[in-house]
Parts: C-alpha cells; structure tokens; sequence
C-alpha cells in the first residue's frame, strides 16, 4: 500500500480513493428518508386504526367519545397555516437533514476533513430567514401548547379539506425562504447539475481547448505525444528507458495549487530538461498559437539509480481556480468552500472524457493526490510521486 494519499486506478477500470478525498455519495440519504416516511405513516394511521377497532368491538365507549370527537378549538386560518408552515420547517430541518447527515457521515474525512463540528455544521446550516421562521415557530408553539394544548388535535379536528389548501400555502412559504439551502445542499446540487457545473466545466475546456491538440496523432502534419516523445529521446541521446512512460502525467493537487515549475516542490529531485516539439496551430483568431509540453529529470539521490524523464505539467485551469479563490471576487466564499467538490468533478468528468476518447485514452495519465497536511503544510515531494507511478505503470505493462 503506497504512503501518499493518491487516487489509484488498476487495469479493471477501478477506482480507489483516499479517505481524504470526496468518494461519490451512495443511497442512504434515501434510504433513510423511506425509512422515516414509513414510520410517519404507521404512527399517523395508529389513531385510525384504533378508532376503527373501537367502533367495531365497543361503539359506545367513553374512549370512542373522545377519539372520535376531540376538543374542538376554534382558530383563524392564520393560525392553521403557522402551525402547517412550522410543521414543514421542522420536517425539512429536523427529519429530511437527518436523512442526509445519515449519508455525509459516511464522508468525514473526505469531504469534512474527519471534523465532526464542520459535518453538522454542513448539514444544519440555514439562511437567516429560516432561522428566524423556526424560532418564532417554537416560540409560538410553546405558548399556544402552554394555553390551549396539543396543537396536533386542531389540525386533525379542522379535517383534511381545511387544512389542505393551508398546507399548499405553507410549502409555498417554505420555497420562498429557501428552507432547504445549505452548504450540503449546495454540494449535492453541483454533483446532480451533470456537467454542468464549475469542475466539469474546466474539465470539458481543458480537454478539448488543450489536451485533444497535444496528446492525439490524428494524421494531420502535427506529431502526437508518442512521437514526440521518441524525437526528444532521439535528439537527447537517450535510451528508452530513460522515459520508460510515453505518456503525458496530469497533476492535480486537492489544494488546486501548483506552481511555475515542478521542480519547486520536489526537493531536489528534480529539474527542468526542456520541451518536447510545439503543436503551432491557428486557433479561435489568434494565429500561429503554440502548444509544448516540458520534460523533466528525475533523479532519487537516495539511490544509485539513473535518471528518469518524465512529461509532466499541472492542469491549467485550476491555476485560475486557485487564483479565483485566493483573490477577492464575487463568488469566492463559495468556490473556497467547495473546492474539494469542484476538484473532484474535475477530475472525475477529466477522466471520463479522457476514457471515452479512443486517440487519448491511451496518451494520457491524470495524478490526483492530497499535497497538504492538517496544517496545511506541503506533504508531497512531487518527483517521488511520480517515481511511484512510472513503477506502477511499468508492473502494469508486464503483465
């Protein structure tokens, strides 16, 4: 088992993640929430049941007197529609939040970093107007359980046809506050938005705005990767086993950060050995655009062992996504507080696109790794990761 905390992908098409990245989210949010309706029902059909018992085997019971004909207390509508409106409030806070707090808890590290403090902040987060309902609902309906008592009784003896409508309007109510935004509900809207988010989006740009121009040989007068690659070992004099991975290595770092120069968090185990031939191309009005790729050496000082050459780079657009977050901008607080969600359908559409494009499948070899520790320090010696990965790669064409 390797000691970085770096997605690995094995020749059956599986993906393993760290538990410190974000996994997909399952069905037990849903699971839960069935759960939940289903004991709702039994307890609202209980008072039924046993009415309908009663009156079968002792119609003229005390017990039947009052079951069937409770206390009635007048009330205006207005005080039907808070305790229907207070009621949705609660069920969409108390119940439906627990459904998915029963799926995220199940994602503490990878999307909470193991603090269970920011999971239930997540989870229970609201807006300033759903706050205020909620306790002006509790409020209320204390004062009015001190007075006049369970508060239940009165919706039941107003009847479903009164009360009906007055729930439309208090679920109308709901939607106009936002009783369901959150910060989890903003996470799990970005994974249901099926590219169309943020990630996907850079995803999708980087792919065909860059890597469908470097990596493919598609006959034209451009040399794909492969052959690029045996011109540099050519006019390097080097041997192929000097470069023994001919593809192009992706990084993506879950802090969306990488600098100029890879060899800048390497420690020493790296530098830069120039580029491999440009693709010069006309491109979207600008002429004679250039497109390289940089090579760099590694070499382990630990070991006697020769060096090995690497084409490697970061992705692009999430140098503009680190810049989004750590400039002032307009929607900074948001992307900052998804960014593990953004890096990972990134990554995720990344690949998928990569995987269904049969000229690039093969070209191409995307690193996603956690580079910071708790303290948000640099955990990651670059060059030594990407050993990892040739060696990998290496095991893998053996077989």
């Amino acid at each position: 088992m390797s000691s970085f905390q770096v997605v690995e992908e094995y020749p059956n098409n599986t993906v393993v993640y760290p538990k410190g990245l974000p996994n997909d989210r399952g069905s037990r949010s849903v699971s839960c929430g069935v759960l939940i309706v289903v004991v709702l029902v039994a307890i609202a059909g209980w008072r039924t049941i046993c009415y309908s018992i009663l009156c079968v085997f002792a119609p003229n019971s005390n017990l039947t007197v009052r079951l069937s004909a409770s206390e009635i207390i007048l009330c205006s509508p207005l005080q039907l529609l808070l305790f229907c409106f207070f009621g949705l409030v609660t069920t969409q806070l108390l119940l439906i939040r627990f459904s998915l707090l029963w799926e995220e808890r199940h994602h503490i590290h990878g999307r909470y970093g193991g603090s269970k403090i920011r999971l239930f902040r997540n989870v229970w987060n609201m807006n300033m107007k759903t706050m205020s309902a909620f306790i002006i609902g509790v409020v209320y309906t204390i004062i009015y359980c001190m007075q006049y008592g369970n508060p239940v009784l009165l919706i039941q003896d107003v009847g479903p046809h009164s009360t009906f409508f007055i729930f439309i309007a208090a679920y109308v109510i709901c939607n106009l506050i936002k009783v369901e935004e959150s910060k989890l509900q903003n996470s799990i809207m970005l994974e249901r938005m099926n590219g169309m988010d943020y990630g996907s989006g850079m995803a999708y740009n980087f792919f065909y705005g860059y890597l469908d121009i470097v990596l493919p040989n598609r006959g034209g007068s451009e040399k794909g990767m492969i052959e690029k690659i045996e011109d540099y070992i050519d006019q390097q004099g080097l041997n192929d086993s000097s470069f023994p991975v001919k593809k192009l290595f992706i990084i993506i770092p879950s802090s969306a950060y990488t600098p100029s120069k890879l060899s800048d968090i390497a420690d020493g185990w790296m530098e830069p050995a120039g580029s491999l031939e440009s693709n010069i191309l006309n491109r979207a009005g600008v002429q004679q655009r250039v497109y390289k790729n940089s090579v760099y050496r590694i070499k382990n000082p630990n070991t006697n062992d020769e060096p090995v050459y690497v084409a490697a780079e970061g992705a692009t657009p999430l140098k503009s996504l680190h810049d989004a977050i750590s400039r002032s901008g307009e929607n900074q607080v948001f992307y900052r507080e998804h960014l593990q969600e953004l890096m990972s359908l990134f990554y995720k559409t990344l690949r998928k696109i990569i995987k269904a494009d049969r000229d690039c499948r093969d070209l191409c070899e995307i690193v996603y790794y956690i580079d910071l520790d708790e303290h948000g320090n640099r955990c990651v010696n670059i060059a030594e990761l990407l050993l990892y990965r040739i060696e990998q790669l290496k095991n893998i064409q053996r077989l």
